[in-house]
């Protein structure tokens, strides 16, 4: 079992988090992605508890910053050059680039791109690598497989609230999973530097702030 499978998961509730919080009276736009996906990075950290205004104060910077970073190196780097920037090894870009380079004659053909992940997912824990190696890569796997149920997951409601932004037919539209699992990494090199913490909640940030700015056409 992927350990980082938590993280997915965190994910899907963060999409729940910031597409609730949208009006869609209003104009959207890129910075109140930013702002909601920061919002939700800061309630994962706190569990939603401040000792003080500076404490609450320090937390919002902390996030902004954070999802911030991450967008600018979204869009001036592919993800080929933000791995060469993180310094991978050939299994590791192998892998990463296994998961991102699923085709896209797949996109509505979502149960076969699920099976693809889990498969590629499994691939990665039966290799040689050691678990530093495996966490980037465990997290862009783990977002992306649950990007792909989570739209699966909203289809089937009937009910989803993306249907006031995305329209009726959800299930004729492609989902941005791969813009998820291009956040996860671009998110998670940018927390390296934060530890273990900081590359788990980049990359959730990262994958929030990238796969719903791809949604609403924003990116």
């Amino acid at each position: 079992m992927n350990p980082y499978d938590a993280i997915g998961k965190a994910h899907n509730k963060g999409l729940d988090f910031i597409v609730e919080k949208l009006n869609p009276q209003e104009e959207i736009k890129y910075e109140r992605i930013v702002e909601l996906a920061s919002d939700y990075l800061v309630s994962l950290k706190t569990g939603g508890k401040h000792e003080d205004c500076n404490d609450m104060k320090e937390d919002f910077i902390f996030g902004y910053v954070a999802v911030g970073k991450t967008m600018n190196l979204l869009s001036s780097y592919s993800t080929k050059e933000l791995m060469t920037m993180g310094e991978f090894n050939q299994k590791q870009i192998c892998f990463i680039e296994s998961v991102l380079n699923v085709s896209d004659e797949r996109d509505l053909d979502r149960e076969g791109t699920l099976k693809i992940l889990m498969n590629i997912e499994e691939q990665m824990l039966k290799s040689d690598l050691t678990a530093k190696e495996l966490e980037i890569p465990l997290i862009t796997v783990s977002i992306a497989k649950y990007s792909v149920k989570y739209f699966m997951e909203q289809i089937k409601s009937g009910k989803s609230e993306w249907i006031n932004f995305l329209g009726k037919d959800l299930a004729k539209l492609k989902w941005p999973w791969k813009a998820d699992g291009k956040g996860a990494v671009g998110g998670a090199l940018g927390g390296i530097a934060g530890g273990a913490g900081g590359v788990i909640l980049g990359g959730i940030g990262g994958a929030l702030g990238s796969s719903v700015a791809a949604a609403l056409g924003l990116s």
